[in-house]
C-alpha cells in the first residue's frame, strides 16, 4: 500500500518475498530480499528487511539484517548492521533516510566501520594489479544529498608493509553519469620492493613515503592531483635499485644519466646503491608538472646515487602529457617496451 500527498511519499507498507533487485547499468544488485518495509510520515512504525547477498560496483557482499523504524518522516536503523565483504566485515551504524519533501531532495546519513577487508580481492574485482594488505578504519558519519556523498573521518589501508591514510573523501553523482571521487592520501613507510614486484617495475629496495593531495577521479580516471613521493632511510633496510628499474624510470620520465660515461657503464652492473629517490607530479589540464629531489639548471634529480659506481638519474622534461605518461607506465608494466640506455 502506498499513499502520496502533494507529490511526496507519505506512507508505505510493503512485503518482500525472495526479490532480486538489479540495476540495468550493473552498478549494484541485491538477491533474496525478504521482509517488510513500513514508513509513515505522521506515526512511528517498525519493520525489518533482509537479503542473502549482493554486489556493488563489482564487489560482492553477504547477508544482512536491517531492523528499521520510521518516525517523524525519517526512516532509521534501530541498531548497527553487520555485512560480510571482501573477507572482512562492514558495520553500518546510525543509518537515516529522509524521503524527498517539498523543496528538499532525498537525504541519507550513516556511519561505517571497516575491519580487515582484503585488498587482494578488491584489486582483483576492480581489475587492478593484485597486491596484498587489508583495509580498516571508521567513518563516524557520512551524508548524501543533492547527488553528493561526503565522509567525515578517514580510512587506514595496511598495504606493502606500511600504511596509507585516506582523508577528505567525497563523491559526486555516485550513481549518476561520470561519478567523481575526491580524496587526500598520505603514504607511510611502504616497502618499495613489494611495490615494484607487484607493478613489474624493476626492483627497488627501501621505504617509500609521501602524499597525494587533491586527488580527483572522474569516471574513475585521474584528472587532478598534487603528488610527492620520496624514500627515507631505515635501519637495517638496504637501498638498492636494479638496472631495469633505472631504465624504466628513465623511459617513463624522459630522464637520462648525468654523463655518457655513466650510460656506458650502467650495463655492467645488475644493481646500484642509492642515497635518495624522489619524484613529484602536479596534474592539471592533462599536463603533469614534474619535479624531483632538487633542481640544477633545467634538470631535476630523481635518483641520487651512493657508493661506486655513483648513479644519478636526472629528468629534463618538466611538463609531461598525462595520457602519454599513462601509456608509458602501461608499456613498462607489461614489458611491451624495452627502454634503451643512451
Amino acid at each position: 500500500r502506498l499513499r502520496v500527498e502533494d507529490g511526496c511519499l507519505a506512507n508505505i507498507d510493503a512485503a518482500f518475498h525472495d526479490v532480486s533487485v538489479l540495476d540495468p547499468r550493473q552498478r549494484f544488485r541485491i538477491e533474496g530480499l525478504d521482509g517488510d518495509l513500513r514508513h509513515a510520515a505522521d506515526a512511528g512504525v517498525e519493520s525489518e528487511l533482509r537479503w542473502r547477498q549482493g554486489q556493488l560496483y563489482g564487489l560482492a557482499f553477504g547477508a544482512i539484517r536491517l531492523p528499521l523504524r520510521s518516525d517523524g518522516g525519517t526512516l532509521r536503523l534501530r541498531e548497527p548492521a553487520d555485512l560480510a565483504m571482501l573477507g572482512g566485515e562492514v558495520r553500518l551504524e546510525g543509518f537515516t533516510l529522509r524521503l524527498p519533501e517539498a523543496g528538499s531532495s532525498l537525504r541519507i546519513g550513516f556511519g561505517l566501520a571497516l575491519d580487515g577487508l582484503d585488498l587482494g580481492q578488491l584489486s582483483s574485482a576492480l581489475g587492478w594489479p593484485e597486491f596484498g594488505g587489508t583495509l580498516s578504519g571508521r567513518i563516524p558519519s557520512a551524508r548524501y544529498a543533492d547527488e553528493r556523498l561526503d565522509f567525515d573521518g578517514g580510512l587506514s589501508v595496511q598495504a606493502f608493509d606500511g600504511r596509507i591514510d585516506v582523508d577528505a573523501l567525497s563523491m559526486e553523482r555516485p550513481f549518476g553519469v561520470a561519478p567523481t571521487l575526491s580524496a587526500d592520501l598520505a603514504l607511510h613507510d611502504l616497502d618499495l620492493l613489494a611495490i615494484t614486484e607487484v607493478f613489474d617495475f624493476g626492483s627497488i629496495t627501501g621505504r617509500l613515503h609521501g602524499h597525494i593531495g587533491g586527488l580527483r577521479l572522474v569516471d574513475w580516471s585521474a584528472t587532478a592531483f598534487d603528488a610527492e613521493l620520496h624514500t627515507e632511510p631505515r635501519k637495517g633496510v638496504r637501498q638498492r635499485i636494479s638496472q631495469r628499474a633505472v631504465q624504466d624510470i628513465s623511459s617513463v620520465g624522459d630522464a637520462s644519466f648525468v654523463s655518457s660515461l655513466q650510460g656506458r657503464l650502467i650495463g655492467l652492473f645488475d644493481d646500484f646503491g642509492y642515497r635518495r629517490i624522489g619524484i613529484a607530479c602536479r596534474l592539471e589540464n592533462e599536463v603533469c608538472r614534474m619535479s624531483g629531489l632538487h633542481s640544477a639548471g633545467n634538470g631535476f634529480t630523481i635518483v641520487e646515487g651512493a657508493g661506486v659506481p655513483k648513479l644519478q638519474v636526472v629528468g629534463f622534461n618538466r611538463d609531461v602529457d598525462w595520457p602519454t605518461l599513462l601509456e608509458r607506465l602501461a608499456a613498462v608494466a607489461t614489458g611491451d617496451v624495452a627502454p634503451v640506455v643512451q
